[in-house]
Protein backbone atom coordinates (compact mmCIF):
# COMPACT_ATOMS: atom_id res chain seq x y z
CA UNK A 1 0.00 0.00 0.00
CA UNK A 2 2.82 2.16 0.69
CA UNK A 3 4.46 1.59 -2.49
CA UNK A 4 1.38 2.25 -4.65
CA UNK A 5 0.91 5.26 -2.77
CA UNK A 6 4.54 6.69 -3.00
CA UNK A 7 4.14 5.96 -7.01
CA UNK A 8 1.21 8.00 -7.12
CA UNK A 9 2.45 10.93 -5.31
CA UNK A 10 5.59 10.88 -7.88
CA UNK A 11 3.02 11.00 -10.86
CA UNK A 12 1.20 14.08 -9.47
CA UNK A 13 4.84 15.45 -8.60
CA UNK A 14 5.81 15.36 -12.24
CA UNK A 15 2.55 16.47 -13.39
CA UNK A 16 2.76 19.19 -10.92
CA UNK A 17 6.20 20.47 -12.51
CA UNK A 18 5.32 20.39 -15.74
CA UNK A 19 1.80 22.21 -14.82
CA UNK A 20 4.32 24.81 -13.26
CA UNK A 21 6.33 25.07 -16.29
CA UNK A 22 3.30 26.06 -18.47
CA UNK A 23 2.28 28.35 -15.62
CA UNK A 24 5.07 29.90 -15.53
CA UNK A 25 5.01 30.57 -19.61
CA UNK A 26 1.79 31.88 -19.11
CA UNK A 27 2.39 34.47 -16.74
CA UNK A 28 5.01 35.79 -19.15
CA UNK A 29 2.63 35.98 -21.49
CA UNK A 30 4.59 33.32 -23.86
CA UNK A 31 1.25 31.69 -24.90
CA UNK A 32 1.99 28.87 -27.14
CA UNK A 33 5.11 27.90 -25.69
CA UNK A 34 2.61 27.11 -22.32
CA UNK A 35 0.21 25.36 -24.89
CA UNK A 36 2.90 22.85 -25.98
CA UNK A 37 4.85 22.51 -23.01
CA UNK A 38 0.94 20.92 -21.84
CA UNK A 39 0.48 19.09 -25.18
CA UNK A 40 4.07 17.53 -25.53
CA UNK A 41 3.90 16.22 -21.59
CA UNK A 42 0.66 14.45 -22.65
CA UNK A 43 1.31 13.21 -25.67
CA UNK A 44 4.47 11.41 -24.08
CA UNK A 45 2.46 10.52 -21.43
CA UNK A 46 -1.10 9.61 -22.50
CA UNK A 47 -2.06 7.48 -19.00
CA UNK A 48 -1.66 10.40 -17.14
CA UNK A 49 -4.34 12.09 -18.24
CA UNK A 50 -6.55 10.15 -16.43
CA UNK A 51 -5.02 11.11 -13.09
CA UNK A 52 -5.22 14.88 -13.12
CA UNK A 53 -7.97 16.47 -11.09
CA UNK A 54 -10.79 17.71 -12.70
CA UNK A 55 -10.50 21.18 -11.79
CA UNK A 56 -6.62 21.08 -12.87
CA UNK A 57 -8.19 19.76 -16.05
CA UNK A 58 -10.64 23.01 -16.07
CA UNK A 59 -7.94 25.35 -15.51
CA UNK A 60 -6.24 24.10 -18.47
CA UNK A 61 -9.08 23.98 -20.82
CA UNK A 62 -9.93 27.64 -19.54
CA UNK A 63 -6.08 28.69 -20.28
CA UNK A 64 -6.19 27.30 -23.88
CA UNK A 65 -9.43 28.95 -24.42
CA UNK A 66 -7.75 32.34 -22.99
CA UNK A 67 -5.09 32.10 -24.86
CA UNK A 68 -7.13 31.30 -28.39
CA UNK A 69 -9.36 34.57 -27.40
CA UNK A 70 -6.13 36.87 -26.73
CA UNK A 71 -5.35 35.82 -30.38
CA UNK A 72 -8.08 36.50 -32.04
CA UNK A 73 -8.77 39.71 -30.83
CA UNK A 74 -5.71 40.66 -32.33
CA UNK A 75 -6.01 39.20 -35.52
CA UNK A 76 -9.96 40.31 -36.45
CA UNK A 77 -9.28 43.61 -34.35
CA UNK A 78 -5.83 44.87 -33.61
CA UNK A 79 -3.49 47.25 -35.52
CA UNK A 80 -1.75 46.01 -38.58
CA UNK A 81 0.64 44.57 -36.87
CA UNK A 82 -1.34 42.92 -34.01
CA UNK A 83 -2.98 41.47 -36.59
CA UNK A 84 0.14 39.94 -38.08
CA UNK A 85 0.84 38.56 -34.59
CA UNK A 86 -2.91 37.26 -33.47
CA UNK A 87 -3.10 35.20 -37.38
CA UNK A 88 0.83 34.02 -37.13
CA UNK A 89 -0.22 32.83 -33.81
CA UNK A 90 -3.19 31.43 -34.86
CA UNK A 91 -2.11 29.28 -37.74
CA UNK A 92 0.43 27.98 -34.79
CA UNK A 93 -2.03 26.90 -32.64
CA UNK A 94 -3.77 25.14 -35.45
CA UNK A 95 -0.61 23.38 -36.20
CA UNK A 96 0.11 22.70 -33.07
CA UNK A 97 -2.90 21.56 -31.56
CA UNK A 98 -3.31 19.17 -34.53
CA UNK A 99 0.38 17.39 -34.33
CA UNK A 100 -0.32 16.20 -30.49
CA UNK A 101 -3.70 14.09 -30.41
CA UNK A 102 -4.16 14.73 -26.93
CA UNK A 103 -5.17 18.24 -27.82
CA UNK A 104 -8.49 17.20 -28.12
CA UNK A 105 -8.91 16.72 -24.02
CA UNK A 106 -8.62 20.63 -23.75
CA UNK A 107 -9.72 22.84 -27.28
CA UNK A 108 -11.93 21.89 -30.10
CA UNK A 109 -9.55 24.56 -32.16
CA UNK A 110 -9.01 22.92 -35.30
CA UNK A 111 -12.71 21.93 -36.00
CA UNK A 112 -13.68 25.78 -35.10
CA UNK A 113 -11.02 27.17 -37.78
CA UNK A 114 -9.92 27.08 -40.84
CA UNK A 115 -6.54 26.38 -41.69
CA UNK A 116 -6.79 28.14 -45.29
CA UNK A 117 -8.40 31.13 -44.03
CA UNK A 118 -6.31 31.95 -41.32
CA UNK A 119 -2.89 31.56 -43.93
CA UNK A 120 -4.91 33.67 -46.78
CA UNK A 121 -5.30 36.32 -44.21
CA UNK A 122 -1.59 36.14 -42.75
CA UNK A 123 0.08 36.32 -46.37
CA UNK A 124 -2.38 39.01 -47.21
CA UNK A 125 -1.13 41.21 -44.66
CA UNK A 126 2.58 40.64 -44.01
CA UNK A 127 2.70 41.37 -48.12
CA UNK A 128 1.04 44.39 -47.78
CA UNK A 129 3.60 45.37 -44.85
CA UNK A 130 6.31 44.34 -47.17
CA UNK A 131 5.07 46.45 -49.86
CA UNK A 132 4.91 49.47 -47.73
CA UNK A 133 8.59 48.91 -46.66
CA UNK A 134 9.98 48.60 -49.96
CA UNK A 135 9.89 52.09 -50.40
CA UNK A 136 12.10 52.15 -47.92
CA UNK A 137 14.88 50.61 -49.82
CA UNK A 138 16.62 49.06 -46.90
CA UNK A 139 16.44 45.63 -48.37
CA UNK A 140 18.63 43.89 -45.57
CA UNK A 141 16.05 44.63 -43.62
CA UNK A 142 13.04 43.83 -45.49
CA UNK A 143 14.91 40.38 -46.19
CA UNK A 144 15.22 39.78 -42.40
CA UNK A 145 11.66 40.36 -41.73
CA UNK A 146 10.79 38.08 -45.01
CA UNK A 147 12.38 35.03 -43.19
CA UNK A 148 10.41 36.25 -40.02
CA UNK A 149 7.20 35.68 -40.88
CA UNK A 150 7.84 32.74 -43.25
CA UNK A 151 10.37 30.38 -42.06
CA UNK A 152 8.75 29.40 -39.11
CA UNK A 153 5.44 28.48 -40.49
CA UNK A 154 7.12 26.55 -43.60
CA UNK A 155 9.58 24.69 -41.50
CA UNK A 156 6.29 23.28 -39.04
CA UNK A 157 4.41 22.58 -41.99
CA UNK A 158 6.93 20.28 -43.68
CA UNK A 159 7.37 18.73 -40.15
CA UNK A 160 3.77 17.88 -40.42
CA UNK A 161 4.36 16.98 -43.66
CA UNK A 162 7.07 14.62 -43.43
CA UNK A 163 4.44 13.19 -40.12
CA UNK A 164 2.15 11.76 -42.52
CA UNK A 165 -0.24 14.61 -42.75
CA UNK A 166 1.29 15.69 -46.65
CA UNK A 167 -2.46 15.77 -48.33
CA UNK A 168 -3.72 18.46 -45.62
CA UNK A 169 -0.60 20.50 -45.48
CA UNK A 170 0.50 20.63 -49.16
CA UNK A 171 -1.79 23.37 -50.58
CA UNK A 172 -0.90 25.85 -47.99
CA UNK A 173 2.77 24.72 -47.42
CA UNK A 174 2.88 25.55 -51.92
CA UNK A 175 1.30 28.58 -51.13
CA UNK A 176 3.59 30.37 -48.62
CA UNK A 177 6.59 28.66 -50.26
CA UNK A 178 5.52 30.53 -54.05
CA UNK A 179 4.70 33.53 -51.41
CA UNK A 180 8.19 33.70 -49.70
CA UNK A 181 10.10 32.59 -52.56
CA UNK A 182 7.95 35.83 -55.14
CA UNK A 183 9.11 38.46 -52.15
CA UNK A 184 13.00 36.77 -52.45
CA UNK A 185 13.03 37.14 -56.38
CA UNK A 186 11.78 40.75 -56.16
CA UNK A 187 13.76 41.94 -53.51
CA UNK A 188 16.93 39.92 -55.02
CA UNK A 189 16.65 42.24 -58.08
CA UNK A 190 16.10 45.54 -56.31
CA UNK A 191 19.89 44.57 -55.34
CA UNK A 192 20.69 43.10 -58.28
CA UNK A 193 19.77 46.58 -60.21
CA UNK A 194 21.81 48.53 -57.64
CA UNK A 195 25.07 46.28 -58.22
CA UNK A 196 24.89 44.64 -55.12
CA UNK A 197 25.56 41.03 -56.72
CA UNK A 198 26.34 39.61 -54.03
CA UNK A 199 23.29 39.75 -51.61
CA UNK A 200 21.08 39.35 -55.15
CA UNK A 201 23.02 36.04 -55.57
CA UNK A 202 22.24 34.96 -51.93
CA UNK A 203 18.94 35.59 -52.61
CA UNK A 204 17.87 34.33 -55.31
CA UNK A 205 19.44 30.98 -53.83
CA UNK A 206 17.12 31.04 -50.83
CA UNK A 207 14.19 31.65 -53.49
CA UNK A 208 15.42 28.67 -55.11
CA UNK A 209 15.34 26.37 -52.55
CA UNK A 210 12.88 27.74 -50.60
CA UNK A 211 10.35 26.62 -53.74
CA UNK A 212 12.55 23.85 -54.81
CA UNK A 213 9.98 20.80 -53.99
CA UNK A 214 7.40 21.86 -56.57
CA UNK A 215 9.75 23.80 -59.23
CA UNK A 216 13.25 24.00 -58.96
CA UNK A 217 14.12 26.60 -61.46
CA UNK A 218 10.96 28.92 -59.81
CA UNK A 219 10.76 32.00 -61.53
CA UNK A 220 14.65 31.33 -63.23
CA UNK A 221 15.55 31.90 -59.87
CA UNK A 222 18.48 29.20 -59.52
CA UNK A 223 19.80 30.36 -62.97
CA UNK A 224 19.98 33.74 -61.59
CA UNK A 225 21.59 32.79 -58.83
CA UNK A 226 24.84 31.13 -60.69
CA UNK A 227 24.79 34.76 -63.19
CA UNK A 228 24.73 36.73 -59.97
CA UNK A 229 27.26 34.76 -58.03
CA UNK A 230 29.50 34.46 -61.57
CA UNK A 231 29.14 38.57 -61.80
CA UNK A 232 30.01 38.73 -57.68
CA UNK A 233 32.69 36.60 -57.89
CA UNK A 234 34.37 38.40 -60.44
CA UNK A 235 33.63 41.79 -59.42
CA UNK A 236 35.86 40.43 -55.95
CA UNK A 237 38.17 38.64 -57.56
CA UNK A 238 39.23 42.18 -59.40
CA UNK A 239 39.01 43.82 -56.08
CA UNK A 240 41.30 41.59 -54.30
CA UNK A 241 43.29 41.92 -57.21
CA UNK A 242 44.02 45.37 -57.00
CA UNK A 243 44.23 45.58 -53.42
CA UNK A 244 47.34 43.16 -53.93
CA UNK A 245 48.75 45.23 -56.79
CA UNK A 246 48.97 48.11 -54.24
CA UNK A 247 50.29 45.93 -51.35
CA UNK A 248 53.54 45.28 -53.93
CA UNK A 249 53.92 48.57 -54.63
CA UNK A 250 54.92 49.25 -50.77
CA UNK A 251 57.71 47.31 -51.49
CA UNK A 252 58.09 45.73 -48.15
CA UNK A 253 58.27 42.31 -46.48
CA UNK A 254 55.10 42.63 -44.69
CA UNK A 255 53.35 44.54 -47.95
CA UNK A 256 54.77 41.31 -49.93
CA UNK A 257 52.47 39.17 -47.41
CA UNK A 258 49.42 40.80 -47.64
CA UNK A 259 49.86 41.09 -51.36
CA UNK A 260 49.95 37.48 -51.46
CA UNK A 261 46.83 37.33 -49.24
CA UNK A 262 44.75 39.37 -51.99
CA UNK A 263 46.14 36.99 -55.01
CA UNK A 264 44.84 34.20 -52.46
CA UNK A 265 41.56 35.65 -52.30
CA UNK A 266 41.43 36.41 -55.74
CA UNK A 267 41.74 32.57 -56.84
CA UNK A 268 39.46 31.55 -54.49
CA UNK A 269 36.37 33.79 -56.15
CA UNK A 270 38.13 32.96 -59.84
CA UNK A 271 40.12 29.92 -60.16
CA UNK A 272 43.80 31.51 -60.87
CA UNK A 273 42.30 35.11 -61.67
CA UNK A 274 44.99 36.72 -63.82
CA UNK A 275 47.86 34.38 -62.65
CA UNK A 276 46.86 35.64 -59.26
CA UNK A 277 47.71 31.65 -57.97
CA UNK A 278 51.18 32.45 -59.26
CA UNK A 279 51.85 35.68 -58.22
CA UNK A 280 50.37 34.42 -54.38
CA UNK A 281 53.17 32.25 -54.36
CA UNK A 282 55.88 34.58 -55.56
CA UNK A 283 54.97 37.59 -53.06
CA UNK A 284 54.84 34.62 -50.03
CA UNK A 285 58.04 33.75 -50.64
CA UNK A 286 59.34 37.09 -51.72
CA UNK A 287 57.91 38.26 -47.88
CA UNK A 288 59.14 35.84 -46.27
CA UNK A 289 61.77 36.76 -43.53
CA UNK A 290 64.81 34.58 -42.55
CA UNK A 291 66.24 35.29 -38.88
CA UNK A 292 69.33 34.14 -37.23
CA UNK A 293 69.85 33.99 -33.38
CA UNK A 294 73.37 34.91 -31.74
CA UNK A 295 74.08 33.98 -28.37
CA UNK A 296 70.21 33.82 -27.59
CA UNK A 297 68.91 31.40 -24.98
CA UNK A 298 66.73 28.53 -25.96
CA UNK A 299 63.69 29.89 -24.68
CA UNK A 300 64.50 32.92 -26.29
CA UNK A 301 64.48 31.51 -29.72
CA UNK A 302 61.59 29.45 -28.99
CA UNK A 303 59.06 32.50 -28.12
CA UNK A 304 60.58 34.13 -30.72
CA UNK A 305 60.25 31.67 -33.42
CA UNK A 306 56.78 31.10 -32.43
CA UNK A 307 55.69 34.46 -32.79
CA UNK A 308 57.07 34.67 -36.19
CA UNK A 309 55.99 31.09 -37.37
CA UNK A 310 53.71 32.23 -40.13
CA UNK A 311 56.10 35.03 -41.62
CA UNK A 312 59.18 33.81 -41.52
CA UNK A 313 62.21 30.80 -40.89
CA UNK A 314 65.42 30.29 -39.06
CA UNK A 315 68.54 30.11 -40.42
CA UNK A 316 71.60 28.51 -39.37
CA UNK A 317 73.80 30.73 -40.79
CA UNK A 318 74.13 34.46 -40.65
CA UNK A 319 74.86 34.89 -44.51
CA UNK A 320 71.24 33.67 -45.58
CA UNK A 321 69.62 35.98 -42.64
CA UNK A 322 67.34 39.13 -43.44
CA UNK A 323 67.41 40.14 -39.85
CA UNK A 324 70.23 38.80 -37.20
CA UNK A 325 68.74 38.60 -33.06
CA UNK A 326 71.52 39.13 -31.17
CA UNK A 327 71.58 38.43 -27.32
CA UNK A 328 73.76 39.86 -24.64
CA UNK A 329 73.14 38.33 -21.26
CA UNK A 330 75.21 39.47 -18.47
CA UNK A 331 74.47 36.94 -15.17
CA UNK A 332 75.98 37.81 -11.39
CA UNK A 333 75.28 34.51 -9.22
CA UNK A 334 75.27 35.75 -5.39
CA UNK A 335 74.61 33.44 -2.06
CA UNK A 336 73.92 35.44 0.86
CA UNK A 337 73.68 32.41 3.80
CA UNK A 338 71.53 33.07 6.80
CA UNK A 339 72.32 33.27 10.28
CA UNK A 340 71.54 29.86 12.47
CA UNK A 341 68.38 30.22 14.93
CA UNK A 342 68.52 28.15 18.01
CA UNK A 343 65.43 27.28 20.06
CA UNK A 344 65.70 25.25 23.33
CA UNK A 345 62.34 22.73 23.23
CA UNK A 346 61.23 20.43 25.68
CA UNK A 347 58.63 17.61 25.10
CA UNK A 348 56.79 15.10 26.83
CA UNK A 349 56.69 11.74 25.53
CA UNK A 350 55.98 8.12 26.04
CA UNK A 351 58.97 5.33 26.08
CA UNK A 352 58.70 1.45 27.26
CA UNK A 353 61.30 1.25 30.72
CA UNK A 354 63.26 -1.95 30.82
CA UNK A 355 60.12 -4.25 31.45
CA UNK A 356 58.13 -3.20 28.26
CA UNK A 357 55.65 -0.46 30.08
CA UNK A 358 55.22 2.51 29.14
CA UNK A 359 56.18 5.53 30.77
CA UNK A 360 56.31 9.49 30.85
CA UNK A 361 59.50 11.10 29.55
CA UNK A 362 60.63 14.43 28.99
CA UNK A 363 62.96 15.20 26.03
CA UNK A 364 64.89 17.99 26.50
CA UNK A 365 66.94 19.44 22.77
CA UNK A 366 68.08 21.93 20.59
CA UNK A 367 66.71 22.66 17.23
CA UNK A 368 68.92 24.79 15.01
CA UNK A 369 67.23 26.38 11.91
CA UNK A 370 69.50 28.50 9.13
CA UNK A 371 67.79 29.83 5.99
CA UNK A 372 69.76 30.66 2.82
CA UNK A 373 69.10 32.60 -0.55
CA UNK A 374 70.84 32.02 -3.64
CA UNK A 375 70.09 34.59 -6.42
CA UNK A 376 70.98 35.36 -9.94
CA UNK A 377 70.83 38.71 -11.09
CA UNK A 378 70.26 39.13 -14.90
CA UNK A 379 70.87 42.11 -17.23
CA UNK A 380 69.90 41.82 -21.01
CA UNK A 381 69.72 43.06 -24.12
CA UNK A 382 68.21 42.04 -27.42
CA UNK A 383 69.39 43.50 -30.53
CA UNK A 384 68.49 43.71 -34.34
CA UNK A 385 70.18 43.94 -37.11
CA UNK A 386 69.79 44.15 -40.47
CA UNK A 387 66.73 45.11 -42.06
CA UNK A 388 65.81 46.52 -39.24
CA UNK A 389 68.02 47.78 -36.29
CA UNK A 390 66.29 47.83 -32.64
CA UNK A 391 67.24 47.47 -29.00
CA UNK A 392 65.84 46.47 -26.04
CA UNK A 393 67.05 45.94 -22.74
CA UNK A 394 66.20 45.24 -19.09
CA UNK A 395 66.98 43.34 -15.71
CA UNK A 396 64.98 41.04 -13.27
CA UNK A 397 66.71 38.60 -10.30
CA UNK A 398 65.26 35.61 -9.66
CA UNK A 399 66.46 33.49 -6.22
CA UNK A 400 66.08 30.20 -4.30
CA UNK A 401 65.88 30.01 -0.95
CA UNK A 402 67.29 26.20 1.08
CA UNK A 403 67.01 25.75 4.75
CA UNK A 404 69.22 23.69 6.90
CA UNK A 405 67.72 22.26 9.93
CA UNK A 406 69.16 20.84 12.71
CA UNK A 407 68.52 18.81 16.32
CA UNK A 408 70.61 17.78 18.86
CA UNK A 409 70.52 16.33 22.49
CA UNK A 410 67.94 13.93 23.71
CA UNK A 411 65.52 14.21 20.30
CA UNK A 412 62.31 12.40 19.81
CA UNK A 413 62.43 10.26 16.91
CA UNK A 414 59.97 11.85 14.83
CA UNK A 415 62.45 14.60 14.83
CA UNK A 416 65.18 14.19 11.42
CA UNK A 417 67.67 16.58 10.81
CA UNK A 418 67.50 18.17 7.21
CA UNK A 419 69.76 19.51 4.78
CA UNK A 420 68.39 21.04 1.61
CA UNK A 421 71.33 22.23 -1.34
CA UNK A 422 71.33 24.80 -3.36
CA UNK A 423 70.54 24.68 -6.86
CA UNK A 424 73.91 26.29 -7.96
CA UNK A 425 74.91 28.79 -10.75
CA UNK A 426 73.75 26.95 -13.92
CA UNK A 427 70.67 25.34 -12.82
CA UNK A 428 69.64 29.13 -11.35
CA UNK A 429 70.44 30.21 -14.64
CA UNK A 430 68.44 27.81 -16.22
CA UNK A 431 66.09 29.35 -14.09
CA UNK A 432 66.55 33.05 -15.19
CA UNK A 433 66.49 32.08 -18.45
CA UNK A 434 62.76 30.45 -17.89
CA UNK A 435 61.68 33.16 -16.05
CA UNK A 436 62.84 35.65 -18.89
CA UNK A 437 59.79 35.18 -21.05
CA UNK A 438 57.75 36.54 -18.36
CA UNK A 439 60.01 39.27 -17.17
CA UNK A 440 60.69 40.03 -20.77
CA UNK A 441 57.94 39.64 -22.24
CA UNK A 442 57.21 42.99 -23.56
CA UNK A 443 60.09 43.49 -24.94
CA UNK A 444 60.19 40.18 -26.80
CA UNK A 445 56.44 41.11 -28.31
CA UNK A 446 58.42 44.43 -29.61
CA UNK A 447 61.12 42.94 -31.21
CA UNK A 448 58.44 40.43 -32.61
CA UNK A 449 56.47 43.16 -33.85
CA UNK A 450 59.42 45.10 -35.46
CA UNK A 451 60.24 41.97 -37.61
CA UNK A 452 56.56 41.13 -38.56
CA UNK A 453 56.35 44.77 -40.01
CA UNK A 454 59.62 45.13 -42.22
Amino acid sequence: MKKIFLMLLLIFCVISCELKKAQEAYDRKEYLESMKIVLKYFEKNPHKLQKIKPDVKNDLIAKFSNIVSIYERKAYNGTPDEKIEGYSSLGQIYMLVDKYSASHEFTNFTREHNLNSIYDNYESLISQKIRDNMSWENYENIYQTVKKYYNGHIEFMEELMNSGKMTFYREVHEKMSRSKADKLIDIAQRFENSGNYRNAEKLYLDASKTYSRYDENYRQAKTRYYETKQRADLIDAEKSYNLGLAEVRKNTKSSYRKAANYFEEAAKFVPNYRDSKELARKYESMGEIHYYFSECPTTVENYISSGLARVGSKKMSIGYADVVISCDMDTRYRVYEGLPKRVGRTEVGQVRDKNGMFVTKQYMFQEIEKISTETMDMKYTIKLSGLSRKSVNGSFSVENKYKELVYSGDVPEKYRSVKESPLGKDEMKKKAYKTMLDKAHTELEEIIKVIKNL
